[in-house]
């Protein structure tokens, strides 16, 4: 049997261990999705290169073939927008990231993939 200590060591660890999951799986996505670059929300899919630079502005990183990537940083992370081309210079895809940092703890989060 276990004794009183024990049991409330027990219950304090699932106690810690279930708010950590919380955080690191939902709150921490959920607040990301709501604090996206404003510009960011509505990605124009299906429109040439030229509009999209147009409407985004210069991306931070172009060397990969057909693919241009935004990246916004903030104090505890940095959002991170990659748009694929299409062999025409046609916007056919995107995904956004967020890539949380604090301290000893790093977690990247695919929040949107269209």
């Amino acid at each position: 049997m276990m004794n009183k200590r024990t049991k409330g060591f027990l219950i304090l660890l699932c106690a810690f261990a279930a708010v950590f999951i919380l955080t690191v799986y939902f709150l921490i996505p959920k607040a990301a999705s709501l604090t996206l670059p404003y510009r960011w929300n509505s990605i124009p899919l299906e429109q040439t290169r030229g509009v999209v630079l147009q409407y985004l502005g210069r991306p931070e990183d172009t060397s990969i073939a057909y693919t241009d990537q935004w990246i916004a940083r903030r104090d505890n992370g940095e959002y991170v927008l990659k748009i694929n081309y299409s062999k025409d210079s046609v916007a056919a895809n995107y995904k956004l990231y967020f890539d949380y940092k604090l301290y000893f703890f790093h977690k990247e989060y695919l929040l949107v993939e269209k």
